[in-house]
C-alpha cells in the first residue's frame, strides 16, 4: 500500500503531515512521531583537522587537547583515533599523487615502534625521493603489533605499486637484514645509515684493543667524509690491512 493511502491507527482516517517527523489523524487530530529520537548521548562529529593540528604541532599532546576542549583524556584519545581514521580514509588514494612520473627514485626505509596501552606496535615507513630532487614522498605507513619483522617489511613493500618499485635505483636503510637482502635481490645500490653503521661497528670491535679500534673508527670517519674515489681506495686498503 502506498504511503498516501495509509489510515490512522486510532480512527482509520486520512493522515496528514504535521511538521518534519510528526503525522496527524484528520479525524481526532491526534499526532505522533514517525521516527523515534535516538536514545543516549549525541554523537559528536569527528573532524579530520584534529590529527592535522597534531602533526602541525598546534596540539602538542593529548592532555592539552583534553584540557582545551573540556574532555576527559580517554575521550580525547578516542577523538584523535577517529580523526586519524577519517584522515586516512579521505587521503589513502592521494599518497604519492605528487610523485614525478618516469624518474628514477631513491628509497629510504625505516621502522619505529611505540608502546600503546602496554602493547608494542611497529610503524613501517618508506619514503621515495626522485634522485634529482630534495623532496621525499611518503608511502602509506603500515602499523603492526610486535617487533620489526621480515613479514612486516614484506607487507609494507607490497603496498607500493610495481610500476613505482621498478623505478627505484637505490635504498637507504639502517641495515635490517630483510632490507639489505631485498636491495641486493632487486639490484639496488644499498647505503647503510651512518649512525647505525658506526654503532654496529663499535659493537663488533669491542673493547679489548682500544688503540686499534681508535684507528679503525678514524679511518671509517674519513671514509664517510670524503667524496674522492682515489682517497676512498686508499682508506679501504688501510682497513683491509688492519
Amino acid at each position: 500500500m502506498a504511503h498516501q493511502h495509509l489510515k490512522s491507527a486510532c480512527c482509520r482516517a486520512h493522515i496528514i503531515k504535521y511538521g518534519g517527523k510528526r503525522r496527524q489523524c484528520t479525524k481526532c487530530r491526534k499526532t505522533w512521531i514517525i521516527r523515534a529520537k535516538r536514545r543516549g548521548p549525541k554523537k559528536t562529529r569527528t573532524k579530520k583537522d584534529l590529527v592535522e593540528q597534531y602533526f602541525d604541532k598546534y596540539i602538542s599532546n593529548i592532555k592539552i587537547l583534553a584540557k582545551k576542549r573540556g574532555w576527559s583524556e580517554s575521550k580525547a584519545q578516542r577523538e584523535m583515533r577517529k580523526s586519524l581514521r577519517k584522515y586516512i580514509e579521505e587521503n589513502i588514494k592521494s599518497y604519492l599523487k605528487n610523485l614525478p612520473q618516469n624518474e628514477p627514485l631513491l628509497a629510504v626505509a625505516d621502522a619505529i615502534w611505540h608502546r600503546i596501552e602496554k602493547e608494542k606496535y611497529t610503524i613501517y615507513l618508506i619514503f621515495l625521493r626522485p634522485i634529482k630532487s630534495k623532496n621525499a614522498h611518503i608511502t602509506l605507513p603500515l602499523i603492526y603489533p610486535g617487533h620489526e619483522t621480515r613479514e612486516g617489511w614484506a607487507e609494507a613493500w607490497n603496498v607500493i605499486d610495481t610500476s613505482i618499485t621498478e623505478r627505484i635505483k637505490a635504498l637507504v636503510c639502517d641495515g635490517q637484514k630483510y632490507l639489505i637482502a631485498l636491495g641486493k635481490r632487486k639490484g639496488w645500490q644499498v647505503q647503510r645509515c651512518q649512525f647505525h653503521f658506526l654503532a654496529n661497528l663499535q659493537m663488533y670491535l669491542g673493547v679489548s684493543d682500544r688503540k686499534k679500534n681508535s684507528v679503525v673508527l678514524s679511518l671509517v670517519y674519513n671514509l664517510f667524509k670524503t667524496d674522492s674515489s682515489s682517497k676512498s681506495s686508499v682508506i679501504l686498503e688501510d682497513l683491509r690491512k688492519i
